[in-house]
């Protein structure tokens, strides 16, 4: 699950609400709500270097299993791709 640093694209505001985040796509007037842990695996995702850094900073946050953390990081990196929201 190497990658590279990734970063939200062109036309994308991110804003924290409290502890959820809410994503808005200019281009296309989406907008996304995350709860409180996809935003803190979104905010890890665009702090860190590499998706591993980002898992490595989350397992020390939450109190779950390593390879279920990394399935739901898996899973949310995904879905914000292919949505368009990071790159």
């Amino acid at each position: 699950m190497v990658r590279l640093h990734m970063k939200l694209a062109k036309d994308i505001l991110l804003r924290k609400v409290g502890e959820e985040a809410v994503i808005l796509d200019l281009a296309s007037q989406r907008y996304f709500a995350l709860d409180e842990v996809a935003a803190d695996m979104l905010s890890s995702l665009l702090e860190t270097e590499t998706n591993n850094d980002a898992l490595e900073k989350l397992v020390l946050k939450y109190d779950a299993p390593r390879e279920e953390i990394r399935a739901d990081l898996e899973e949310i990196r995904l879905e914000l791709l292919g949505q368009g929201i990071i790159g």
